[in-house]
Order: structure tokens, then sequence, then C-alpha cells
């Protein structure tokens, strides 16, 4: 596994008074028992369009049914850049009919420039015929690039320009039966599968169910708090950062790459022959393969990243976001990949039998999963003298480990004691108030991130200095004592 990841040093930040997306977050696990990091996600797409941000993310909530999706894409509704649907028909963007008396034309397309585009039944689109669906998902890849163009016998030539974020809701189980259309919209979707509920999480899911609140009110009332939410952050006009520090850049560049083979395309034959004792043994051909480049992967891995920064007030990219974007990279490629891959966790020198045993697919099944995963250069094979081949990952990939994302430190990105200006530009009583407003927290030192601790270092050496050249006397220095003593006594424990 490649070194863990330092936390990402943030120097400023643009949370404005009242903003409270951690006091939010709580609201709505009260409510609903997803984890947080899709929560995240769902949020950060709704406003990524908002921030101008390219590529546009298109993003696919995969899980079971009664799992909470369309709870939680819901709570976008009262917003004024999100357009709703419940599912989509044929040619829903651009139709070829033309007006007639008092019968209008309406186009999709137009209405969702600009805007959030929520579908949340993807499941319903993947079960209409078969080329009714793979002419939708063939016009959305064209749609996804910015221009669609169509010529109809009644209408003539139509042409739009559009762009927009997308969150789609779809089961599992429809994702995978009809997994041959995720060669058509695979690419330009990044996808999130919702975890089975941990023990922990169902007895949560247990208690809100149980809980005397009307669900379908608390819903509501939640709504308009995510609307007011995203009234106060857009109102501060949150600027977009580019990803400087080499650490995040390397762990993006790798996630993209993986990503980017784990999407590809391979067509396999299977064949077979006789050995010496009489016994038929199969094997797989590469008829051809298709990989695309990384630059799709990564446009989308650091929109998501930015967008991910900004709901919380940070300029730059920390260790939870890219844990987060781990596990959607795991969720994006073939279901039946990811599971495979998970088997090498905790094994290396893995043969088709091993896999069988542990995960419960047939050997031919994983022996053709593994001649995938081979041919996409995602892991390597060894046989040698050995009968049966034997594989491993690939070097440059021994870092994709299903990641624990834990939930995020709200503390690391309170506001209260971050200066909106350079501490030079401090009144005389703000540089003696300013310690006092952080000497509380001192007492949370054990379960503060290095990142929060650095935050504090240096905001109190700034105070000592500035309140020395202007001969003030400030609790700087004590602070700075506390923190020391603080590091002493957790680092001896």
């Amino acid at each position: 596994m490649t070194e863990a990841i330092t936390n990402n040093p943030v120097t400023t930040t643009q949370t404005p008074k009242g903003y409270a997306f951690s006091a939010l977050l709580e609201e709505i696990l009260t409510v609903v028992s997803l984890p947080e990091d899709l929560i995240r996600c769902v949020f950060a797409v709704a406003l990524s369009i908002k921030l101008n941000l390219s590529p546009s993310l298109w993003f696919m909530l995969v899980g079971v049914p009664s799992s909470a999706k369309t709870d939680i894409v819901s709570l976008l509704r009262p917003l004024d850049f999100v357009y709703f649907l419940d599912s989509m028909t044929l040619n829903p963007f651009a139709s070829g009919y033309k007006a007639t008396g008092n019968n209008k034309t309406y186009d999709l397309l137009p209405e969702l420039d600009g805007k959030c585009f929520v579908c949340k039944d993807y499941t319903t689109i993947f079960s209409l015929n078969e080329e009714t669906t793979k002419k939708l998902l063939g016009e959305l890849v064209s749609i996804y690039d910015g221009e669609f163009s169509k010529f109809s016998p009644t209408r003539g030539y139509i042409s739009y320009k559009t762009s927009f974020s997308h969150l789609g809701c779809i089961t599992p189980a429809a994702l995978n039966q009809h997994h041959r259309y995720l060669n058509i919209i695979g690419p330009r979707f990044i996808f999130y599968r919702i975890p089975a509920l941990s023990a922990e999480r169902r007895q949560t899911g247990f208690t809100i169910a149980w809980s005397p609140v009307n669900r379908k009110v608390a819903l509501k009332d939640l709504a308009e708090k995510v609307k007011s939410f995203f009234d106060t952050l857009l109102a501060t006009q949150p600027a977009v950062f580019e990803i400087n520090d080499d650490k995040s850049k390397s762990r993006l560049e790798q996630l993209s790459l993986f990503m980017a083979k784990s999407r590809g395309i391979v067509i396999l034959q299977k064949s077979s022959f006789t050995d010496e004792s009489g016994k038929d043994v199969t094997y797989y051909d590469v008829v051809d393969k298709q990989i695309e480049e990384p630059w799709r992967s990564l446009g989308q891995l650091k929109s998501l990243a930015v967008a991910l920064a900004l709901l919380d007030g940070r300029t730059s990219v920390s260790d939870y976001d890219l844990n987060i974007l781990q596990h959607i990279v795991n969720s994006s490629m073939p279901a039946e990949r990811a599971d495979a891959l998970e088997y090498f966790v905790d094994h290396s020198d893995v043969t088709a039998k091993d896999m069988s045993d542990i995960v419960g697919k047939s050997v031919r099944t994983c022996q053709r999963l593994l001649k995938e995963l081979e041919s996409l250069g995602i892991i390597t094979a060894e046989s040698g003298w050995k009968v049966a081949k034997h594989y491993s990952l690939h070097t440059d990939f021994k870092f994709i480990q299903p990641v624990p994302i834990k939930s995020i430190d709200t503390s690391e990105f309170m506001s209260h004691f971050i200066p909106k200006k350079p501490v030079t530009e401090f009144s005389d009583d703000e540089l003696e108030g300013v310690p006092d407003l952080i000497k509380t927290d001192l007492e949370q030192y054990p379960t503060m991130t290095d990142m929060l601790k650095q935050k504090y270092l240096n905001l109190a050496n700034e105070i000592g200095n500035e309140s020395k050249k202007r001969g003030l006397h400030t609790e700087a220095l004590s602070i700075q004592d506390q923190l020391w003593i603080g590091k002493n006594v957790q680092d001896s424990s």
C-alpha cells in the first residue's frame, strides 16, 4: 500500500458568517441513514454547476431499493437552479415533433442549461425497450460534450449548446442487468455505490424509523434549510481554486489513470484445449480492448474535489476528499471487477480457484475477470512452472484499496477563530480578543487533526509577533505553550 497521504495545508478559508454545513449535515443524518460522504457528494455536484467547473459532473447514485437515494436528492427540489424529473421518455432533449395549432413542442435541453438536472429513477429508463434506451443514452453522450445537434424531417436542423450537472439514481440490479449500457455512458458518469448497511448504520436506521417525528414534514423542513444553506453559500461567491500541492496532484493522477483503465472495454473469446491427461482446459483470449486516456477522469475528479472543498469553505483538497474520490473510482468500474479487486486487499499471488472459493463465483467467471483485469494492466500474471496463473496487483496500483471513509472532523473547519483578513490589518481590540475565542477549543486538543493544530500555532504566532510590534499584551504565547503541552501529552499517551 502506498504511503499515507498527509494533510494538505489550509492557509485561508471563505467561510461566511452563518455558514453551517456541518450543522445541516447533522440534521440530515437524523432523518436518513446514509454515508456522510455520499451526502457531501450530492451537494457538491449540485454546487458544481454554479462554480462553472469543467468538465460537468454527472453523478449516479447506485443503491438498493429503500436506501434513501430519492430522499437525499429530493432535498435539492427547492433550489431554483435544480431541474427535477422523476424519469424520462422518448426524445426528451430535442423532439422531432413540429408544433401544430395549439399543440406546442417542448425541448428539455434548453431548460437544463446552467442547472443541476436530477433524475431520480434511471431504473425505469434502463427498463425501456433496448432501442429506446440506447437512443436516449447515446444522446446523453453527445450532450455531455456541451453541444447537441440533430435533424428532423418535420423540424429540420436543431442544435443546442448547453452545460449542466446531473444526478441520477438507479438500483444495482438494474445497472448490472443492463451492464452493456455502461459501455455507452460509463466514462461520462461517475458512480457512488452505497455500501451495504453496517450494524451501526442499520441500528441508526431503526432509530430513525421509530422516531415519532413525521418523516414527510422533517424532509420538507430539511429541504428549506438546504435552500437557505445554498443561498448563504452562493451569496459569498466562492472562488474556484487551483490544486497546487504535489501530493494531491500525484494522487489525483494515480486515481484518474486507474479509473480510466478500470472502465475500459475488454472483448474476450473463450477457447479450450485437451491437456495430456485428456482433461478439457478452458482459457480466454483477448479479441480487442479499449482504454480511454485519463484526461476525462482527471477532469471529473478535479471538479468534484474542488466542489467538495468549497462546500466546507476550504481552498485546498484534504485527505478526506481524496478518500471519497477513491471510493468513487472503485464504484465507477463494473461491479464484478470491483468485487474481484477487493479480493487483492488481503491476498497476493492469487489464482482463479483461490478467488472462486472466497467470493462465491465460478472458477470460469473468476478466470474471465482476472483476464480482463490483466489485459487492462491493473494486475499482472505469472505462470512459469505453475499450471495455474498467479496474479497480483500491478505495482502502479498497489495503493488501490477499499478506504474506510471516516466522518470528517468538523472542528477542522470551524470558522469563528479563522481570520478573514491578514493579522496585520487587525485592530488592537481584535488582536487582544481573538485568543479568547480559541482558548476554549484547546480542551479538545487530543481530537484535533494535524491541520487544525497547525492553524492554531500559526495564528498564535502571527498574533504574538504583531502584538509585540504594537507593544500589546496578548495570550498568544500561552496558547502556544498549551498547544505544545497538549502535543507532548498526546505523544506520550
